[in-house]
């Protein structure tokens, strides 16, 4: 299953998966949505997440679009079924935190130009 993804692909996941332990584990609940959970509460725990690093930490959609498919990777790896294909009301969060978002927020270069104006004006 590892082969499926690049190297550095499994590498992000791993990296990302863990602000989804953190998350589970302080909130004393077990680390994979379990099969007895109905879809709704599946998908009421992904948004609970992903609300909560959007809204609260201002993490970028496309960050959050990453830790998502970790998590569902590593629900995969360890046999447990994450499907978000009828998750639609999950969908409907992200593309709401997109349009909130806004674009993407690029760095500026810095010049000597823009060194001196912090300088002279303390911006």
């Amino acid at each position: 299953m590892t082969a499926s993804v690049h190297k550095n692909t499994l590498g992000t996941y791993a990296g990302t998966w863990k602000h989804w332990v953190v998350w589970r584990s302080t909130r004393n609940e077990p680390l994979f949505l379990e099969e007895s959970l109905s879809a709704r509460e599946k998908q009421d725990a992904l948004i609970d997440f992903y609300s909560h690093y959007a809204y609260t930490c201002n993490y970028a959609p496309n960050t959050l679009h990453v830790w998502m498919y970790s998590i569902r990777f590593m629900h995969l790896m360890y046999e447990h079924d994450l499907d978000f294909t009828g998750m639609i009301r999950l969908k409907v969060v992200q593309k709401g935190w997109n349009r909130i978002y806004g674009a993407a927020h690029r760095k500026i270069p810095v010049t000597t130009q823009l060194i001196q104006e912090v300088y002279d004006n303390g911006d």
